[in-house]
């Protein structure tokens, strides 16, 4: 009985250094991307970043260090970073862990990179963001001429599924839908 109780006790400290090592080879990963511009990611890393972030215990420990990886200069870490994030929102408990995130997850919309800005659509609705924090935000990127059309057909989902009837929210949606666009994008 003894035996059995110490091989069990050995199986539970090796599960839980097995997933604490699990969360911090994905910070380490995304840190490393941060510091060398010339690191390339294998699929295999991608793969295991994603695997990782799903079987994680101590996720929320991981957000941090995704936002600033998204937020570096090297568009490798950036994009990673944009993945770990999309990774734990997909969670089920994407949403409370994005619970106190709103402004960082506000801010990918002002991003450089086309990609980031549509991880922010992607993030409100994954996230379940009440749409009073990110209405008039999206309205405001869908008047502006200078935002890419990809991302404003994420933001036209994402605002027409808030239930607000907000008429301004209206006439934006139906300008975007009238100016000139690839089919796939209007689609």
């Amino acid at each position: 009985m003894l035996k059995n109780t110490y091989h069990v006790s050995i199986l539970i400290i090796a599960s839980l250094v097995g997933l604490q090592a699990q969360t911090n080879w994905t910070i380490s990963f995304l840190q490393e991307l941060m510091r060398d511009p010339s690191k390339i990611a294998s699929q295999e890393e991608a793969l295991k970043q994603i695997e990782d972030i799903k079987l994680s215990r101590d996720v929320k420990s991981i957000v941090a260090v995704a936002f600033e990886a998204v937020n570096s200069r090297i568009l490798q870490a950036q994009l990673y970073g944009g993945s770990a994030l999309f990774s734990i929102a997909t969670r089920p408990d994407g949403p409370s862990i994005f619970g106190g995130e709103t402004d960082s997850i506000m801010k990918l919309l002002t991003h450089s990179e086309p990609r980031l800005k549509f991880t922010c659509v992607v993030l409100t609705q994954s996230a379940k963001l009440p749409a009073a924090l990110y209405e008039q935000k999206f309205l405001q990127f869908l008047s502006n001429p200078e935002e890419p059309l990809r991302v404003k057909a994420g933001v036209v989902g994402a605002l027409v599924r808030s239930t607000s009837a907000i008429e301004e929210k209206k006439k934006l949606i139906g300008a975007f839908l009238m100016c000139e666009m690839p089919l796939q994008i209007r689609i």
